[in-house]
């Protein structure tokens, strides 16, 4: 039997005198007997899917000739009422011919599980992902609580590593994580972990040791054909990306991470951080890892190129 579900696209109202209101660019009034009106009350009240018996036969063609209500794909009915079915439903609405099934595999590395990660790793528990490798040397402070959300007061003095694959076990008790407790000085301590582990994505969410982290990440990528995504935070300014995937683009950022270390002794990172503009960079990146791995690099927008975020004017 078929199954239905209300177009996210459209906007029901439901005024007094048994009437609804489809708003939008071109809004109208729909009048309905009041068991019709009843019924369609309850189904968007308690439902997501529902068949074409809920209604009447004169209601249905009405609301499904105006696309009021849509037939619910494979996708959406494999998924309803569990954790990923509010997905698949954004996945239909958006895409249309899409689905988070094809992320479910997929195996993720952190480099790094400070600020950055805590807010991606949500994102991704939250689109089904559940495979993750995370590397880091560190121990929570007190001065990371600030954006590093995964961790509370109790946390400080304990390994990063040991708590962020407890906090992703909170989030889904079926995720499987490898975790190292190490701090990455070499590429080839990299590319261990990523054929080891059969990595699929890596994320740069690490800030030290600047550049030289970076250059190592590059390499890796470069050599295991790894796709990565960078990010960092400052004061009045943020940048994620780039997203890189392109060959001659991850040489050309490595010519340039090389050119820096070739001049400079010592970098002094930046102290401050504030929990704000630490989470608006990570959900930019989230956005991007997330449609890169759906197939969907047309909403890429850090592929391959670096995107800078200015705080203080809130525009790209």
């Amino acid at each position: 039997m078929k199954k239905y579900i209300l177009n996210d696209n459209k906007k029901i109202l439901f005024l007094k005198n048994n009437e609804i209101l489809i708003d939008g660019k071109n809004a109208y009034r729909i009048k309905l007997t009041e068991t019709d009106y009843n019924n369609l009350t309850e189904i968007c009240k308690k439902y997501t899917i529902f068949s074409k018996e809920c209604v009447s036969s004169k209601l249905f063609n009405k609301l499904y000739s105006n696309k009021i209500i849509v037939e619910a794909n494979k996708n959406i009915v494999e998924s309803y009422q569990n954790r990923n079915e509010r997905n698949e439903l954004f996945a239909f609405n958006f895409f249309s011919n899409n689905t988070f099934k094809k992320l479910y595999d997929k195996k993720i590395l952190f480099v790094g599980v400070g600020g950055i990660a805590s807010i991606i790793i949500d994102q991704l528990i939250s689109v089904g992902i559940y495979k993750f490798s995370i590397i880091d040397f560190d121990k929570v402070d007190i001065s990371n609580l600030n954006r590093q959300f995964v961790y509370r007061e109790k946390d400080v003095g304990l390994k990063k590593t040991d708590l962020f694959e407890q906090y992703i076990l909170s989030k889904n008790k079926n995720a499987v994580i490898k975790k190292y407790d190490l701090m990455l000085e070499t590429s080839s301590q990299l590319e261990t972990i990523i054929k080891k582990d059969d990595i699929d994505f890596m994320i740069n969410s690490a800030d030290m040791p600047p550049y030289c982290l970076q250059k190592n990440i590059v390499e890796s990528s470069i050599k295991l054909n790894v796709p990565c995504i960078f990010g960092g935070v400052g004061i009045t300014e943020g940048s994620y990306g780039p997203l890189l995937t392109n060959k001659s683009c991850k040489i050309k950022y490595l010519k340039n991470i090389n050119n820096i270390l070739s001049k400079v002794n010592y970098f002094f990172p930046c102290k401050s951080s504030f929990g704000v503009t630490n989470s608006i960079i990570s959900t930019y990146m989230s956005w991007d890892i997330i449609m890169y791995l759906l197939g969907e690099k047309k909403y890429v927008k850090s592929l391959n190129k670096e995107i800078f975020v200015n705080f203080k004017e809130t525009k790209l």
